[in-house]
Order: structure tokens, then C-alpha cells, then sequence
């Protein structure tokens, strides 16, 4: 093989495999090995590598295989695609990320090099076993210009797949507003919000009312159907054992943060309990009016920080009590602080880590 070409520092550069690719394209080009033979070399080790050995082999020697070279390279890729059977609904293959994703892809490759769009989706059809295939089909029309055969191939496999439909729901809320289909897009936006209570589904459902201007009716159905799912939950937390994986009202009040109606979002919080970040944020937006019940919720946490027993808790806890301190002198009552921190001191004396950094802090 000949080196022609390649400084040392580039050898060094390209790992032993691309080293290799490299040397045989030299030796290739100074030899001119038959285009035939050439190209079934390069096709069966292309079909054969786990490490994509000679990828896209058919371009990167196509300087050396010439017409009659891709012609023949072209000819053989097909007779192995011709070997592959289609895959069906949720049907699975041990070769399918094998020898099989592998001449696809060569496949493809031709199909988008000519512009052949129906070549392309004939070839992504022999396997339409999960949601993804018909998204990738779904892809190749939108990209092509083609809207409503993007949107019919995102809906079939919308419902092929129901359970898996994730990203073709998001595909098709997208398409729907693009080709005027608005009512299409929020209907599908709430679907995807009942089956998935979350603050970014919420804030997909008025991003998708908003272009109807229907925002005030849907967010009425939306935190309807919220406390509705909360009710069920609870019900079902009878036992003492599940009381630990209770979130309360914390949809709720992460919602009314977001929408920054903070009294709101307190009241849930009060009324039915959020998680611990839920409740620090809360404190952090009622420290400047409402002293007094932010200190409560930090002083809430203070001691099961320290029971963690770790230094990042330690600085945890100390940070919580700044904000005290903080919040105590905004109270006009620094001696209920000096009160707090000899009691750490008195109950925890045996943390020296916690220790040192209360006296560092000057406490």
C-alpha cells in the first residue's frame, strides 16, 4: 500500500481503522484494481463491519470505481436488498441493526443522491415495525414539500402505535398548524396532556389554544381534569407506606409558578402539599412580602439536610439558615436565629464538619 499523500503527523492523527481506509484508497488509486471486483469488495465489507468499516464505500472510492464501478456496486447492493423482507407491526429481527439497517442505509443513500423521493419511502417501508419508521417517513415528505402525505404517514402510524406516539403527536401538532388544521393541532395537544400530566404538556396546550384564541376554556378543562387525577391519586394512597410518595398539589403549584400567579400557587400548596424543590421556590418568591411564613418553610428543611450526614447536606443546611438569618432580621427578631443556631449546635455537636462551617459563617 502506498503512503503517497499522508504526512506523518496525519497518520498519527486517524485511528488504525481510518489509517487502514486511507492506505487501501491509496494503494487503489495507484494499482486500479478492477471496478467490478473492487465494488463487491467494498459492498461485502460495508455489509460484513460492526465498526463501519469502508462506510459509504461507493462515494468515498468513486473516483477510482468510475461508472462502471458504481453500476456494478449498484447492481449488487440491490440483489442483497432484494434478500430482506419486510418487517410488519411491532415485529422484531435479531439482523435488524445488523446487515439489514446497513443496506438500508446504502439504499437510501442512492435513493436521496438521484432525488427519488418514492424510491426513498419504498425502501423505509420494509420495516414499519415501530412509530419511528413511519416518523422517518413522515420526514421524508415534509422535507420533500409534500404536507399531507407527511401528515397521513404521521397519522397511520399514530395509530399503529398509540402507545408509542410521542414524537409523531408533536410531528403532526406542527404539520396541522402549518397547512391551517389549528383545532386538529389543540385537540391532539390535549390528548397528549391527558395521558401525560406535566407542566410541559400544559405549556403545549396553551401554546396550541393560543392560535385559536381559546386559551381561557381549555386552561379551565385543563385544571379540571388535574385536580380530578389528584383526587384519584390520593385515593389510592391509603396505606402508611405510600404516604412517602405523595406530590400533593405539586402539578398545581408548579403550573401557578409558572403562570406567576403566586397566591395561587401557595394556596395549593397549603391546601394539599407539594414536593420540597416546589416548597423552596415558593419561600423564595414570599421572602420580600411574607417573611415570616418563607423562614417557616426553610426552617422546615434545616434538620433533614443535616441528617443527611454528608458535606454537601452540611452546606445545604447552611445556606438554609442564612436565609433565615436573613428573613428573621427582616422580622426585626435576630435573637430567634441565635436561638436556632445554638440548638444545631447542641443537638449536632458531634458533626465537626457541620461545625466548622457554622463557625466559619461566624455562628
Amino acid at each position: 500500500c502506498s503512503r503517497r499523500g499522508f504526512s506523518r503527523l496525519k497518520l498519527r492523527e486517524l485511528s488504525g481503522l481510518e489509517r487502514f481506509e486511507q492506505l487501501h484508497h491509496s494503494a487503489c488509486k495507484v494499482l486500479q484494481p478492477d471496478p467490478a471486483g473492487l465494488a463487491k469488495f467494498l459492498l461485502e465489507r460495508e455489509m460484513a463491519s460492526d465498526w463501519e468499516v469502508f462506510y459509504n464505500g461507493a462515494e468515498t472510492y468513486a473516483d477510482i470505481l468510475g461508472k462502471s464501478g458504481l453500476a456494478a456496486y449498484r447492481v449488487l447492493a440491490e440483489a442483497e436488498w432484494e434478500k430482506i423482507r419486510p418487517l410488519s407491526f411491532a415485529e422484531e429481527r435479531p439482523e435488524r441493526f445488523g446487515c439489514r439497517f446497513r443496506i438500508g442505509q446504502i439504499m437510501e443513500r442512492f435513493a436521496r443522491a438521484t432525488g427519488d423521493i418514492e424510491a426513498l419511502v419504498a425502501i423505509k417501508e420494509k420495516d414499519l415495525s415501530g412509530a419511528v419508521a413511519y416518523l422517518g417517513i413522515a420526514g421524508v415528505y415534509k422535507e420533500a414539500g409534500k404536507s399531507e402525505e407527511a401528515i397521513d404517514w404521521a397519522e397511520r402510524g399514530r395509530k399503529a402505535f398509540p402507545e408509542h406516539a410521542g414524537a409523531l403527536n408533536s410531528f403532526l401538532i406542527v404539520e396541522y398548524h402549518a397547512v391551517g388544521r389549528h383545532t386538529e393541532a389543540v385537540t391532539l395537544a390535549w390528548e397528549r396532556f391527558k395521558g401525560m400530566q406535566r407542566l410541559e404538556t400544559y405549556q403545549e396546550l396553551k401554546k396550541n389554544a393560543d392560535y385559536l384564541a381559546q386559551w381561557v376554556d381549555w386552561r379551565e378543562k385543563a385544571l379540571e381534569l388535574l385536580r380530578k387525577s389528584i383526587t384519584e391519586k390520593q385515593r389510592g394512597l391509603k396505606h402508611r407506606w405510600a404516604l412517602p410518595f405523595n406530590a400533593g398539589y405539586s402539578i398545581l403549584v408548579e403550573i401557578f409558578l409558572w403562570e406567576r400567579k403566586f397566591e395561587d400557587a401557595w394556596k395549593e400548596a397549603t391546601l394539599g402539599g407539594c414536593s420540597r424543590e416546589l416548597w423552596l421556590r415558593l419561600a423564595e418568591k414570599r421572602s420580600k412580602n411574607h417573611p415570616a411564613a418563607a423562614a417557616d418553610v426553610y426552617l422546615r428543611y434545616i434538620e433533614p439536610a443535616i441528617q443527611l450526614t454528608n458535606n454537601a447536606a452540611y452546606h445545604e443546611a447552611v445556606e438554609l439558615l442564612r436565609k433565615v438569618k436573613e428573613l428573621k432580621g427582616q422580622l426585626g427578631r435576630p435573637e430567634d436565629f441565635i436561638a436556632l443556631v445554638e440548638t444545631v449546635r447542641r443537638r449536632h455537636k458531634a458533626k465537626r464538619n457541620l461545625m466548622k462551617l457554622l463557625h466559619s459563617e461566624g455562628w
